[in-house]
């Protein structure tokens, strides 16, 4: 999984050079023998890509695979007052490769476990059902928060192995 990195200085020039700088690093990335997944991030001002659109259009560019991180999606979304997580899922389509799954409360990136915070995996349990790629559980609260993030996915998609 590749962040896509942060550009501080916003000015038309700086922008079009920070957008060839990715450019170049992610060609430099071409036949990697390894899976590539570009990550949402859009945690602050300073974050390059900002939309659902702009991961697309560089991964389609590059052909290469998005990660969905649900949690910086419900912080950008917390931001913006949006729903940035749906925007994802149906900007990124099939180029989901990967999620980073989570839990906060909007503000910052947590990483608790899936069941605290504000962000609600509910909605989005058919797709995680459906869902073939890899997941990382992204959790920094310990093993109890690891074990209990897994008993409340597997709950949410009718798992109860």
């Amino acid at each position: 999984m590749l962040h896509t990195g942060q550009h501080y200085l916003r000015h038309p020039q700086a922008d079009a050079l920070a957008a060839a700088a990715l450019d170049a690093s992610l060609q430099a990335l071409a036949g990697a023998p390894v899976p590539i997944a570009l990550e949402n991030l859009a945690l602050g001002a300073e974050d390059f890509l900002r939309t659902p659109s702009e991961l697309r259009a560089l991964a389609d560019r590059h052909a290469l695979g998005t990660c969905l991180d649900f949690g910086h999606a419900h912080v950008q979304g917390t931001r913006e007052g949006t729903e940035a997580v749906d925007a994802y899922l149906s900007g990124l389509g099939p180029t989901i490769k990967h999620l980073h799954v989570h839990g906060n409360h909007g503000a910052s990136d947590e990483h608790l476990a899936t069941d605290q915070g504000s962000l609600d995996y509910a909605p989005h349990a058919a797709f995680l059902r459906g869902f073939a790629g890899t997941v990382c559980l992204e959790i920094a609260t310990g093993a109890d928060g690891v074990r209990a993030s897994a008993a409340h996915l597997r709950r949410l998609v009718g798992d109860a192995a």
